[in-house]
């Protein structure tokens, strides 16, 4: 007669702690600097009161999630990077809460067909859906409370920011001096010690993090790269550890062989769960250094994901300003973030996009555009490629997801983004430079070039869909092409279409292996 039940699976590769009807998994600071996990998480989650929950959850600095189980109430916090993700469904009026979408699956099971269309556009469920109708996810950066046999689902963050909320600093450089101090600390008294490995690619922020790691000494560091060998990314992560004194590995993509192997069946199902596509770049890299023991048993990982959007990459992309107003970022929104179909043609998507930002009417617009991404695009999407890590049994710490670093860059003034201005020029004069990991031969690219994509673009757009297949791509550094092949070997056609590049083909792929469990 239980109305809740937590069914965590024990199998799940992401530790969960519990006691006196708390679940944890994860860890987190406080705004004092103090840290907590396991037991000391489940003591501070102990002294939330109902009237403070919000402000409560939205000073937690971490990565976690958890459940919090009481006589009149139970409360379900998610962080805002999604990485360690819970689901709940619903049966004869017993809400049943887990870390695996496959425990909550019903007898009968049935495609929720506008999640699916939301999938198939985007490569992520937009909200609380699955792609299984009655399982439902926790959305990012929220909480649920469930009480009186009803739940509520609230909302404690947004990227998006009001023009008084602007900062005016007359040095963004002393700010953000003590920023990535403050971030890297505290990183480093999470990670104990511990062996810490970065996935260095040739770009900028990657190469900040052990840059950072140098600087503050710390010296049980291992870098890799994966993908094609030679290739300009791969030389540039090769000078910057050799650079650094940091040992490097490099593991080819180049020749793929996963699909008999009985991991890979596991790990698109546990990344997949019924809400978005798998990331495979990382696959072949990962499951060598765990398996081959190049690294520590309890070693960390640590990617750079979203230093380039926080930096301002999607405003520059689509090439907007302070004068975009909110009908133009509605426009933008839909014509791309969608990447595998026209959002602007699609009535559900439309309205749902267009609730989304009705209700930040009194935001600056460009803030907006890029709370689509934090909010759901980045955590559903991008910080879902991180969860490899955690699948062979890792921890991983996301640096530019530290509430202070998204603090500074959300009221940094848009002029400071646009090129990504202030955060190229400081890393390059303030922390490349001096640690000699400037080079030449970079990967970041001018304004100029990126009127020119945006104009290639546009046309791309016009173009019949038969002639966009063969319009020229990025270079292909990881080799996805190879990676895909063997999934695209097993598409219909008419599947891919030439749209979306390599990632619709997993895509694609993973909403076959949906269809094949429920059919």
């Amino acid at each position: 007669n239980k109305l809740f039940m937590v069914k965590l699976d024990k199998h799940n590769p992401i530790s969960w702690t519990s006691a006196n009807g708390v679940w944890v998994a994860g860890y987190c600071f406080d705004t004092e600097g103090n840290f907590y996990e396991k037991e000391s998480l489940i003591a501070l989650l102990q002294q939330i009161t109902e009237n403070h929950l919000e402000s409560f959850v939205r000073s937690l600095n971490g990565i976690f999630a958890c459940i919090i189980e009481r006589d009149s109430e139970t409360i379900i916090i998610m962080d805002k990077t999604r990485l360690i993700p819970l689901f709940y469904a619903i049966e004869n009026s017993q809400v049943i809460v887990s870390n695996n979408p496959y425990t909550l699956f019903p007898t009968s099971p049935v495609v929720d067909t506008s999640a699916l269309n939301e999938y198939l556009y985007s490569s992520v469920v937009l909200d609380e859906k699955t792609l299984i109708k009655g399982i439902f996810q926790v959305q990012p950066s929220s909480y649920i409370i469930c009480k009186n046999n009803h739940l509520d689902i609230h909302h404690y963050y947004t990227f998006a920011v009001k023009k008084h909320e602007i900062a005016v600093a007359k040095d963004y450089n002393q700010q953000f001096e003590t920023v990535l101090n403050d971030v890297f600390h505290r990183l480093l008294t999470s990670c104990k010690g511990k062996q810490v490995v970065v996935p260095l690619s040739g770009g900028y922020d990657s190469r900040l993090i052990v840059c950072m790691l140098a600087k503050l000494g710390y010296k049980n560091v291992l870098c890799y790269t994966v993908g094609r060998p030679n290739n300009l990314e791969l030389i540039i992560a090769q000078k910057v550890a050799k650079t650094l004194g940091y040992k490097h590995v490099f593991i080819s993509n180049e020749t793929p062989s996963y699909l008999d192997d009985n991991t890979f069946e596991a790990y698109y199902r546990y990344s997949g769960y019924f809400t978005n596509f798998f990331w495979m770049y990382e696959y072949i890299g990962v499951k060598t250094l765990t398996e081959q023991n190049i690294i520590e048993k309890d070693a960390i990982f640590i990617p750079g994901h979203s230093g380039d959007f926080l930096a301002g990459s999607q405003l520059q992309k689509a090439g907007i300003t302070l004068e975009t107003t909110l009908n133009e970022v509605e426009k933008l929104v839909l014509e791309q973030k969608f990447a595998y179909g026209n959002g602007l043609k699609n009535a559900t998507i439309k309205q749902k996009m267009n609730d989304f930002i009705k209700q930040r009417k009194d935001y600056l617009p460009y803030s907006v555009f890029d709370d689509v991404d934090l909010l759901i695009k980045l955590p559903k999407n991008i910080n879902n490629a991180a969860r490899i890590y955690g699948f062979f049994g890792h921890q991983t710490r996301l640096p530019f997801w530290d509430n202070e670093m998204i603090e500074f860059f959300k009221t940094l003034p848009i002029e400071e983004k646009q090129t990504q201005k202030f955060y190229h020029h400081y890393l390059t004069s303030k922390v490349f430079q001096p640690m000699n990991v400037a080079f030449v031969d970079e990967l970041t690219y001018p304004e100029w070039r990126m009127k020119w994509y945006r104009f290639k673009r546009q046309c791309k757009q016009l173009l019949p869909t038969h002639i966009q297949q063969y319009i020229s791509n990025p270079p292909d550094y990881v080799c996805m092409k190879e990676i895909s092949a063997p999934l695209k070997q097993q598409l219909p056609k008419t599947a891919t279409n030439g749209m979306g590049g390599y990632n619709r083909v997993f895509l694609e792929w993973y909403w076959q292996q949906v269809k094949k469990i429920v059919d």
